[in-house]
C-alpha cells in the first residue's frame, strides 16, 4: 500500500483498532511485547504432550557425535543425501546447476 493512501490507512486503523504506520521500505507488524504476554492460549496443551527443543533428537533417534569419525561420517550421511536430493531435482529439470565436486 502506498504510504499516501490516507483513505486505506483509516480504513485499516479502524478495522484493527492501532495506528497503521504505511510507506515503510519493508512490510512488518509490530506488536507489544505486553500484549503478546497478556495474551494467554485459550487451549493450552497438557504438559505431558508439551515438546521441547531438547527433546527432538532423542524424537528423532539422532545423537550428537562423541567422536571425530563420528562427525565426519554424519556431514557425509548429510551431503550425500543433499546430492541424491539434487540428482533427482536435476532429473526432472535437467537445467538446474549441479555444486561442483572436486576432482583428485
Amino acid at each position: 500500500m502506498a504510504g499516501d493512501d490516507r483513505a486505506a490507512i483509516a480504513l485499516l486503523e479502524d478495522f484493527f483498532g492501532v495506528p497503521v504506520h504505511a510507506g515503510a521500505p519493508m512490510p512488518a507488524v509490530a506488536i507489544e511485547i505486553n500484549e503478546i504476554h497478556a495474551a494467554a492460549n485459550p487451549s493450552p496443551p497438557a504438559l505431558e504432550d508439551v515438546m521441547t527443543l531438547s527433546d527432538l533428537p532423542s524424537l528423532m533417534g539422532v545423537a550428537e557425535p562423541q567422536t571425530m569419525e563420528a562427525a565426519v561420517r554424519e556431514v557425509d550421511r548429510g551431503y550425500r543425501g543433499y546430492a541424491e536430493a539434487n540428482l533427482l531435482r536435476q532429473s526432472a529439470h535437467p537445467c538446474l546447476i549441479t555444486p561442483l565436486t572436486s576432482q583428485a
